[in-house]
């Protein structure tokens, strides 16, 4: 019997360590912010709820900047800059909030304290969006890792009827997301350097 007990404690300690993921590397976390029914009601009323996404970041002390960034991918597979922002992290805790606009162009904000940065994805590359299918994946929730480019967004437009799955990883192989008319990642990088 207690041989039996021993070996079902080693498995159940296994189980719970094999189901724990620790990331060592991790310096903060970037998650979807929680609405609240009021909140996700007005999202709805503007008609956002499905073209808005709003992210907390909480980071640690060593963080200094921020870098947000929008990718197109060219012919080459290659991810080419389409916008960017950057600043200094002022706060260990920062919000960003992504707005698809009605020619599906992302525009993004940072807030920072009481300091709030905006831009917008470059419209050339949204031609004729409306008249091809369209999909976007966003992420839910990310460690942070210093200097590593972290996807919030992918979007594809193609003219094909058909669209294969993708999700963040896709950023990393961009080839999986070859043959469409065009694809945008957007992402965000955290870096320990402070901007000049």
């Amino acid at each position: 019997m207690k041989k039996f007990i021993t070996i079902a404690s080693i498995i159940f300690c296994m189980f719970i360590f094999s189901s724990c993921q620790m990331n060592i590397n991790s310096h903060g976390e970037i998650r979807q912010k929680p609405l609240t029914k009021e909140e996700t009601n007005l999202l709805k009323l503007m008609g956002l709820d499905d073209k808005s996404r709003i992210y907390d970041c909480t980071v640690y002390k060593d963080v200094k900047s921020i870098y947000i960034n929008i990718y197109t991918l060219d012919e080459s597979l290659k991810w080419e800059s389409n916008g960017s922002m950057s600043s200094n992290v002022n706060s260990l805790n920062g919000t960003i909030g992504i707005l698809k606009d009605d020619t599906e162009r992302l525009q993004v904000s940072y807030k920072d304290q009481n300091e709030i940065s905006m831009f917008k994805s470059n419209l050339d590359v949204y031609d004729n969006a409306n008249e091809k299918s369209r999909s976007i994946w966003w992420n839910d929730k990310a460690s942070i890792e210093y200097e590593k480019e972290i996807p919030l967004a992918i979007q594809i437009i193609t003219s094909s009827n058909e669209i294969r799955s993708f999700s963040g990883e896709s950023f990393y192989e961009p080839d999986r997301l070859k043959d469409h008319d065009a694809v945008i990642a957007l992402t965000v990088k955290f870096s320990t350097n402070e901007l000049e």
